[in-house]
């Protein structure tokens, strides 16, 4: 489960190399991943680390046939185009755009190098690709589903806390396809009566001082958490990649959406509040912290 401070931005960096396990030694050539986000240097290594091992799992040794270079622009939006552009000026033979910023970025960048997404909340919405399962041009990946689990969440909030009435709702305001999210989880909220207060948050600091207003209020630390299984995610991005690699063009590889979701529910802190989980909501959790 990512920590608070695990606001999403990153630091330009080359990493790393991971090859394919294409034939003999005589047929193989370097090829190259480039690994682009705008997200914290420590949220990409978090995230990476899934894709990079799944590569090996899947017969790549590292330094032999594939390079992957990480460009990380840590929160610095700005920096995104020229990173891109300088992956396209290698040129590398796919790259990973690791959430929306980066994700537009890479769109504009080329029409010809294969590109698969990671961490995107509404790829037909954004207009990333035409359709999950048709999605043309050079671009496929795997999708969070947070629009669709924005419902869930708020479902199983109201199922277990007593006569709900009002959720603050933060999130990252640099990642302007989040919005979806919002809009996603108010509609939600209003279907079941409940009040919605929505914080955008730009930084850490912004972050804890939201976090650190609500515990003041609330002193129990945080009762639940659902999310997509992000690893799982990368994990199958990795998998797109080698298909890629191996001759897969992008329009004909379905966007995929997430099969795994982690839901933690941390009794500790509903007890320090009086609420008492319902046997149903645990009965869904992943993992119960008493």
């Amino acid at each position: 489960m990512a920590t608070r401070r695990a606001f999403i931005a990153g630091v330009g960096a080359s990493l790393l190399a991971c090859a394919a396990p294409a034939g003999t030694s005589s047929q193989r050539r370097l090829r190259r991943i480039g690994y682009l986000s705008g997200n914290v240097q420590k949220s990409v290594e978090e995230f990476s680390a899934p894709f990079l091992q799944k590569l090996r799992d899947l017969g790549y040794v590292e330094g032999r046939d594939v390079e992957v270079l990480f460009r990380i622009a840590n929160q610095e939006m700005d920096r995104l185009p020229a990173m891109a552009a300088e992956l396209v000026a290698l040129p590398v033979d796919v790259i990973v755009a690791e959430a929306g910023p980066a994700q537009r970025v890479a769109k504009s960048a080329t029409t010809t190098i294969p590109i698969v997404f990671t961490l995107a909340a509404d790829p037909v919405g954004s207009g990333l690709v035409a359709s999950l399962s048709r999605p043309g041009g050079n671009i496929t990946g795997v999708t969070t589903g947070n629009v669709e689990g924005a419902a869930k969440r708020v479902e199983l909030l109201n199922e277990t806390v007593p006569r709900l009435a009002r959720v603050a709702l933060l999130w990252n305001a640099n990642q302007s396809d989040q919005d979806v999210q919002v809009s996603a989880t108010e509609k939600a909220a209003r279907v079941l009566g409940i009040e919605t207060q929505v914080v955008g948050l730009h930084n850490p600091a912004e972050t804890d001082a939201a976090l650190d207003a609500i515990t003041r209020t609330r002193p129990a630390g945080g009762l639940m958490h659902r999310s997509p299984d992000y690893a799982d995610g990368h994990r199958r991005a990795a998998v797109l990649v080698d298909k890629i690699l191996k001759g897969a063009h992008p329009a004909d590889l379905p966007v995929e959406q997430p099969t795994q979701f982690l839901f933690a529910v941390n009794l500790a802190a509903a007890r320090r509040i009086g609420l008492t989980v319902p046997d149903s909501v645990l009965a869904q959790a992943t993992e119960v912290i008493r």
